[in-house]
Order: structure tokens, then C-alpha cells, then sequence
């Protein structure tokens, strides 16, 4: 792990989910960030099950991780204050340390392929904005808010596009790994299942190719 110096350097945004870590709990309390003043606090949401009076004193400590196109952060808060009502929240103060561990198994790197996706009985054209021969990320534009809740984490799809060298589309199967809604699009964090070694090496390959020109 590397220190991460500045929480405004965090990709931490409101509606992010988190896992606390509370002195004295054997088990993570999972809730979601809704509020941050950089430098100065955070701001969650704490479930109801999460006992505020003997575990979550104003000075005390908690640890929190949370996942963010595939790294996970993590950092000890010393907690401001807890309150049950209007709401149950926590403040948490600026961390002294953040690390941060990256979960891909291979460097990705940035391209732009246009690429198609068939999903259960829907198909649809996208881009595939990252790649490394163990996944990619895929992006595809949409209509609504409601969009997202078509696809799922943890259910297979097929996209298609093309390898430099290769003649034609290529067919890659993955599972969504993980969902992020920006602005008009969805963005698909996807891991690709049983290809061969062929197209690992070439992926390997023109990631490598690409890193010499871009570094």
C-alpha cells in the first residue's frame, strides 16, 4: 500500500458506499457517505443496527474502506460526533493517513474502441475506454436516471470490438464487476471470462505498445 497524502486527492463522492470498521464491533458496518467538507469532516449515514452510545463516542476511532474503479481506499477517522436524531449520522474527522491498494491483476491503460454489447436479450453500441487482458471498462450511452437498474453486478454479457492485428470483431465474455452512472452514460467495470491465450497475449501486447508511446 501507498500513503495517500490529501483527501481531496480521494475519489470519494456523496452516495459512495463504505464499509466502517468500529472499535469493540466484530463485524463492518456498511453504509454510504452523504456529505464532505475536504480538509475539514465527513459525513455518513449509519443503519439502524449500529449502536451509537457505546461504540461510537465522540474521539474515538474507526477505520473505513471503500472500492472505486478497482482500488480500495482505506484510512483510520477520528470521530466528531454521532447523532440519533433527526437522523442517525456520523462525523468524521480529516484522516492522518489514507492508503490505497489496487485490486486489477494487470495494469490497464486509457483507449478508445468502439465496441457492441449484448446483454440478455438487449443489445447496445459503447466504447471500451480501458483494457488489459483481464477486463475493461465499458461505457454506452442511456435514455433515463433508470437506465442503470437494466444491468447488474455480478451477471454475464458479451461485448464486441475489434484487436489491432486482427480481422473482425472479436467476442469477449465478462462479468459486471461494477456500475457507475456519469452524466448521460454508463460506465461497466467488467472481468472477462475463458479467453484464450491468443487473445491474452495480444491484449498484452498492444497495452504494452500503447504504454511505450504514452509514457
Amino acid at each position: 500500500m501507498t500513503g495517500f497524502p490529501q483527501f481531496s486527492q480521494i475519489s470519494i463522492s456523496v452516495g459512495i458506499q463504505v464499509f466502517l470498521e468500529i472499535e469493540g464491533l466484530a463485524d463492518r458496518i456498511k453504509s454510504k457517505v452523504i456529505g464532505y467538507q475536504s480538509g475539514e469532516y465527513l459525513l455518513v449515514q449509519l443503519p439502524l443496527m449500529c449502536d451509537l452510545k457505546h461504540h461510537l463516542a465522540p474521539n474515538g476511532w474507526v477505520t473505513m474502506r471503500y472500492l472505486h474503479d478497482g482500488v480500495v481506499f482505506g484510512g483510520r477517522f477520528r470521530i466528531i460526533d454521532a447523532i440519533a436524531r433527526p437522523f442517525r449520522l456520523l462525523f468524521l474527522s480529516y484522516p492522518l493517513r489514507f492508503e490505497n491498494h489496487n485490486l486489477r491483476q494487470k495494469e490497464r491503460i486509457d483507449c478508445y474502441i468502439l465496441a457492441k454489447a449484448r446483454y440478455n436479450d438487449a443489445s447496445f453500441d459503447g466504447v471500451v475506454l480501458d483494457i488489459s487482458c483481464h477486463g475493461c471498462r465499458f461505457a454506452t450511452k442511456h435514455e433515463g436516471k433508470g437506465e442503470s437498474k437494466k444491468v447488474a453486478t455480478g451477471e454475464t454479457l458479451r461485448l464486441f470490438f475489434p484487436l489491432l492485428g486482427m480481422e473482425g470483431d472479436i467476442e469477449f465474455g465478462g462479468v459486471i464487476r461494477h456500475i457507475a452512472e456519469r452524466e448521460d452514460k454508463i460506465h461497466l467495470g467488467v472481468a472477462f471470462d475463458r479467453i484464450d491465450e491468443d487473445i491474452k497475449a495480444r491484449i498484452d501486447d498492444y497495452v504494452k505498445r500503447l504504454g511505450d508511446y504514452l509514457a
